[in-house]
């Protein structure tokens, strides 16, 4: 994809994190990781990753607020899936996270690994939109409920 250099951006997540952790959370942005762990018809065309610092342009950031803004408006359905289902990933990266660490007196064959890897970055990429959809919906919540804005940080 090619930016204009015009383009201006809008910071999701900052903190210091792994250039696979990065990499994995820019391609988990992407709209069919949102659509398939959120279930919003959302997505990101532009993407960066700089001191430590996600970012997504602010049309991207603004066409996501609209659509959390219209499901949200349907009722409080809305956030009690989100929760949900952001829990439902978490518990299975953690999962994924925990069956690479086990290795004991048989380590796993190579093969076996890297099963066990490609599993960890797609569940990796699968939680990806929750950082990128919970920071643009703090505006939503915030003037919908009255939560305050909170700045999400990530270590990958």
């Amino acid at each position: 994809m090619k930016a204009d250099m015009d383009t201006r951006y809008r910071t999701i997540a900052s903190g210091p994190q792994s250039v696979l952790g990065a990499t994995l959370v820019a391609l988990g942005s992407d709209r069919r990781y949102v659509e398939a762990a959120t279930g919003l018809d959302a997505g990101v065309h532009l993407h960066r990753f700089a001191s430590d610092a996600h970012a997504i342009s602010t049309d991207d950031a603004e066409r996501i607020t609209q659509v959390i803004t219209a499901q949200a408006s349907a009722g409080p359905a809305f956030w009690t899936d989100y929760v949900r289902r952001c829990t439902t990933g978490a518990g299975r990266l953690l999962e994924r996270l925990r069956s690479l660490a086990k290795t004991g007196e048989h380590p796993p064959e190579p093969a076996r690994l890297l099963d066990g890897f490609t599993g960890f970055a797609e569940a990796m990429k699968a939680m990806a939109p929750f950082t990128l959809v919970t920071r643009s919906s703090s505006t939503t919540l915030s003037s919908r409920y009255g939560v305050g804005r909170a700045t999400v940080r990530r270590s990958v």
